[in-house]
């Protein structure tokens, strides 16, 4: 009996706190299981803040439990922002776009138009004319021939200074734009017909005349008023530098060097007076390169020469050279004359002795 009145509160006791927890919460009498002072879990399982439902009894959680699973909630969160880096990659497209344009390929194709080709430089119309078929073919042996009657040479260089010519005046001219090493059909011969002109080596010009053959020579005629000097090169004309074989009275790039302002290195004399087409002696004279004998370039002179003086005997022209007679240069233009080509000097200081 007394077992049986001891049971009955107890079990009371559980309905109401079974009850009262689902509400409140309630501790547990001592000895029922789960440890003293335990909650019991309400009737869905739920624990009071800090205790998790043990069976049926509510229990504390550690505090290593807790921040464990706070922390896994922060990881978790850390591995989603993951997301973002993946859209840092998807922005690869734009990169794609930029080498897909190719615009700068089309800009950089822009100057390969052949501009070059089409455009012509100043003063080149003296190699196209040096080249034409009336220079080279030689047409009119016995006179001049009149082969363009308006030719305008724009910023062409003067090479020697002008000098008389007879009752008459020449002087050189090459293109502003030759090249520095390559003088083939870089020079042309003016003869000035009206009046005297003062242009000097190193003037820029530019000239207005007739293209002629003058006995094979390629010549421009001009008046004096037809020249105009526009200004003045920055450096002194430069000869080119070629040996005997190019300039020969046979050599092969004669034609070429016609009008040029050319230079001969190392070279002697080979036959003092040379004989014109007539059988006599006109004051000229042949090199060879030093220790040859063939071929040779014929010399003659000029207004600015003094080397020739009169035969006493037969009232020839003859030079003052001695045969073997050595120079170190000897600068000039070449020339065509009487059925050969002849290199003039302009002065004196153009023969530089050995």
């Amino acid at each position: 009996m007394t077992r049986i009145l001891n049971v009955v509160p107890r079990t009371i006791m559980l309905v109401f706190c079974t009850v009262f927890l689902a509400l409140f919460g309630c501790s547990q009498p001592s000895g029922g299981g789960g440890g003293g002072g335990g909650v019991l879990c309400a009737l869905d399982g739920s624990c009071p803040a800090g205790m998790t439902c043990a069976g049926q009894v509510c229990v504390f959680v550690s505090a290593d439990a807790v921040a464990d699973s706070t922390a896994g909630s922060q990881d978790t969160t850390t591995v989603d922002s993951g997301a973002q880096d993946t859209g840092s990659v998807d922005a690869g497209p734009a990169d794609t776009g930029t080498t897909d344009t190719g615009s700068p390929d089309t800009t950089t194709a822009t100057p390969d138009t052949s501009t070059p080709d089409t455009s012509t430089p100043s003063g080149s119309q003296i190699a196209t004319l040096q080249q034409a078929t009336s220079s080279k073919t030689c047409a009119k042996t016995d006179g001049e021939l009149s082969v363009m009657s308006d030719v305008t040479l724009s910023g062409v260089i003067v090479t020697t200074d002008a000098a008389p010519l007879g009752k008459l005046m020449v002087f050189y001219v090459r293109p502003a734009d030759a090249p520095n090493t390559d003088g083939r059909w870089q020079g042309m011969k003016v003869v000035v017909f009206k009046d005297k002109t003062q242009v000097k080596a190193g003037d820029i010009v530019t000239i207005t005349g007739e293209l002629v053959e003058y006995y094979c020579e390629s010549e421009i005629k001009v008046d004096s008023d037809k020249i105009t000097v526009t200004g003045k090169a920055n450096l002194a004309p430069v000869p080119y530098d070629v040996v005997v074989a190019e300039i020969s009275g046979k050599g092969l790039q004669s034609e070429a060097y016609e009008g040029v302002f050319v230079r001969l290195n190392g070279v002697e004399v080979a036959e003092p007076n040379v004989l014109g087409t007539d059988g006599k002696p006109h004051g000229q004279f042949s090199v060879a390169s030093a220790g040859g004998t063939t071929p040779t370039v014929v010399i003659g002179g000029s207004a600015g020469t003094s080397f020739t003086a009169k035969d006493p005997k037969t009232g020839n022209t003859i030079t003052t050279m001695k045969k073997g007679q050595a120079f170190k240069s000897i600068t000039g233009h070449l020339t065509y004359s009487f059925e050969t080509y002849v290199l003039r000097p302009s002065t004196d200081a153009d023969l530089v002795a050995q």
